[in-house]
């Protein structure tokens, strides 16, 4: 029983566990836990295999890395399902709206992460390559899902897939920092520390460029500025966002995350537009 496992790791009778709805878009097993001296935690389990796999990937970087930007570990157990019980905290404010003191603080974290000491055992984003950089040759061998989006035509798509695909598998993603690699609304929460992250199961070392990259698409769509006002040159980064979300957004959605196509749309969308105009492309909104 999770209630029992809960108690264990929190070290005191457990008066309720309390499912919520994730921010995010995975069907992991989400809950608050109130213990009977009213202390509160963030109960985090896999559903099944995939979500699982997630939670041990994220459970050994919070044994590895530990800062402000991160929530507090309470515990954690890697039985099946895998378990991890963190800092609530859903008291505190979770963005959109986007302010300047806001968009600061995430910036900020973003710079304490990278200046974070890479742990031992931590991959390097060269492992990843393909699957971070080779979205537009997967949009080359079969343009038909990407096409359905109806972000471009198809003579756009034909007259600028050799620039973007050499802009995005030229993006210097390499580096010796901690990143998160998944930085975005649903896993930013505002506290009086600063920005904390959540959701680390993708954590890395590669070059912190990639994480302000990372987070340019869905902060514009959300409301914040244009990704040019908060990151110079970053051509090839916007290259290589637009065919990481083209060459998922018009794929049928992952029963593990049922929505996550219409969010790679909406940043698509921006990072396409962003890349066109640092690389000088016509004709794409």
């Amino acid at each position: 029983m999770i209630e029992q496992r809960v108690s264990r790791l929190l070290g005191g009778d457990l008066v309720s566990l309390r499912r919520i709805e994730s921010r995010g878009y995975g069907t992991a097993f989400h809950a608050i836990a109130e213990l009977d001296g009213g202390q509160t935690a963030f109960v985090k389990a896999g559903a099944e295999e995939v979500t699982s796999g997630f939670l041990r990937d994220e459970i050994a970087v919070y044994r590895s890395i530990r800062g402000p930007f991160m929530p507090d570990l309470l515990g954690f157990d890697e039985a099946d399902p895998p378990l991890l019980l963190l800092e609530d905290l859903s008291a505190y404010r979770w963005p959109p709206p986007w302010d300047g003191p806001a968009i600061e603080a995430v910036e900020e974290s973003l710079r304490q992460v990278a200046a974070t000491p890479v742990p031992d055992g931590l991959g390097a984003i060269e492992e990843r390559r393909e699957w971070l950089c080779g979205g537009w040759a997967e949009i080359e061998r079969d343009p038909s899902p990407f096409l359905s989006l109806e972000v471009c035509s198809p003579e756009w798509l034909a007259d600028s897939l050799p620039a973007l695909r050499e802009a995005a598998e030229s993006a210097p993603v390499e580096g010796d920092a901690v990143i998160h690699l998944d930085v975005r609304s649903d896993n930013i929460c505002l506290t009086e520390r600063g920005a904390v992250l959540v959701d680390w199961n993708h954590a890395c070392r590669a070059n912190p460029r990639l994480d302000l990259a990372f987070w340019l698409p869905s902060l514009q769509d959300e409301g914040g500025p244009p990704p040019e006002a908060l990151l110079l040159g970053g051509g090839a980064f916007a290259a290589l966002l637009a065919g990481f979300f083209g060459s998922r957004a018009g794929l049928p959605a992952p029963p593990t995350a049922p929505a996550v196509r219409a969010v790679q749309l909406s940043q698509l969308r921006v990072a396409l537009s962003w890349a066109a105009r640092e690389l000088g492309l016509k004709g794409v909104a």
